[in-house]
């Protein structure tokens, strides 16, 4: 991904940021001062990448994550509709062991850290239809956003590299590693997404509780 590219992207996601943030402060927002942690497993990724004319497949495998949300904000739209936001901040994905194998290259890799969130909350949205009956609400997520802006991440580096084939160098590997993530960011996200209801799990029932009174009363 070259520089211009960069900062187009950059450009793009901090423009959507910033709407979603100037929504949140039109619509009705409640704190519901909840904080807790966040850990557990992400399914292994893989991907093809292409380096001086050769093409490699990449495994990451056994992966998980952990971090901390550290703000939980309820967005009233409409009556029967809310948004739930959770703002994480410095959440770590470890990928335990990567495997890359060419026709004449391959090498394998020690865990590896990806530090999202680590220069400001990093906000995961969960949309949502409820209602109230028998004194007693009820929680449906219709759908679930989340972004990696560019400059809110990074890519550590491995612990140990092993390589086998001429000029399949440590340097190179890591290299090409960090690029390959960095661009392929959308995979990550999607697996992010899929174990996000083990994320949303943890705050549901307090957020169901939050919504008697407020429904009660509007009666």
């Amino acid at each position: 991904m070259n520089v211009a590219w960069k900062k187009q992207v950059l450009v793009l996601v901090t423009s959507l940021l910033a709407g979603l943030m100037a929504s949140m402060a039109l619509a009705e927002t409640k704190d519901l001062d909840a904080t807790f942690k966040v850990t557990g497993e992400v399914r292994d990724m893989w991907q093809y990448t292409n380096s001086n004319g050769f093409s490699f497949r990449v495994d990451f495998r056994d992966i998980r994550y952990q971090g901390e949300v550290q703000r939980t904000l309820l967005e009233h739209k409409e009556p029967g509709q809310l948004t739930v936001w959770l703002a994480l901040r410095d959440t770590t994905l470890t990928i335990d062991r990567t495997d890359i194998n060419g026709p004449r290259h391959s090498a394998q890799c020690g865990p590896l850290q990806l530090i999202m969130g680590n220069r400001r909350d990093l906000w995961l949205a969960f949309d949502c239809e409820y209602q109230v009956e028998n004194n007693q609400a009820t929680l449906t997520v219709q759908n679930t956003r989340f972004g990696l802006p560019p400059d809110n991440w990074s890519i550590g580096s491995p612990s140990w590299v092993s390589t086998s084939g001429f000029g399949m160098t440590q340097g190179r590997v890591i290299d090409g590693l960090r690029s390959g993530l960095f661009s392929n960011s959308d995979t990550i996200v999607a697996e992010l997404i899929n174990v996000a209801p083990e994320i949303f799990a943890q705050v549901e029932d307090r957020v169901e509780q939050s919504l008697m009174p407020e429904t009660l009363a509007q009666k």
